[in-house]
């Protein structure tokens, strides 16, 4: 072989060889390389947010799991939630120790009674706060009651967003809402139900009323509504919610 071939040789040896290198360092780090991080990780860094949160099983009563952003309007909401499960569980424990038989009364409830807060941005941003707040409470009886409470913040107008402000140029919006979410609801619980939805319970909770589309959360691409326990359905369907494109 010729030295000018061998130094081709050579050099097509060496191209080969940093390909394969070059190729599986870029498939090392597209395998390992960390996943994007949820919105609410993006937001800690870019967005400072106060957090409360409360963690007490300590009552001999109760227990408490609170966490929610500290938002003068979410707080003032929780507090006066918290105030009332607090009455009401001495109120319902001191009136089944009194028609408890002498001697018979428990120390504490079989089923503890519990009061839980959690929240789920929608999104976080230097323009932007969109979040719900959900509440489950047991004070006795057969079932937990739960709300909920959405916020929704334009941090540079200062000013809460309106619903009326993400649909400036429908001022039929309600209207336009109410048939969407209508007739979503209406497929999605005829699912759940095998066809047994309530339809008067249902006309009711999507009436076009400011009232009943009043939690929602949104960002920039959808809308998201949210109907409590109750509102559209019996209770044993839960929380209900409707996802609108903004488009």
């Amino acid at each position: 072989m010729s030295a000018m071939n061998k130094k081709t040789v050579i050099l097509l040896v060496v191209i080969a060889i940093v390909v394969f290198v070059a190729g599986f360092l870029l498939g090392s780090g597209r395998a390992h390389a960390p996943a994007a991080a949820p919105a609410s990780s993006t937001v800690a860094a870019t967005l400072p947010l106060t957090i409360f949160a409360d963690h007490d099983a300590s009552a001999p009563l109760y227990k408490l799991t609170i966490e929610y952003p500290k938002f003068p309007s979410i707080a003032d909401w929780v507090n006066s939630h918290l105030a009332d499960f607090k009455q009401l569980t001495k109120e319902n424990w001191a009136a089944r120790a009194a028609t408890a038989p002498s001697g018979t009364a428990p120390q504490a409830p079989e089923q503890i009674y519990y009061f839980n807060v959690s929240w789920q941005p929608a999104q976080l941003n230097a323009h932007y706060e969109s979040v719900i707040v959900r509440l489950a409470e047991f004070v006795g009886g057969a079932n937990e009651n739960q709300e909920i409470m959405t916020y929704n913040y334009d941090l540079q107008k200062k000013a809460p967003v309106t619903l009326a402000d993400l649909f400036p140029s429908d001022p039929n919006y309600l209207m336009t809402i109410s048939s969407l979410a209508r007739q979503e609801l209406t497929d999605s619980l005829n699912n759940a139900s095998n066809g047994h939805v309530d339809p008067s319970m249902l006309a009711d909770g999507t009436a076009p009323t400011a009232d009943n589309f009043k939690d929602f959360t949104f960002d920039d691409d959808v809308i998201t509504f949210y109907f409590p326990k109750y509102q559209v359905a019996p209770g044993v369907f839960g929380e209900q919610r409707v996802t609108i494109s903004r488009s």
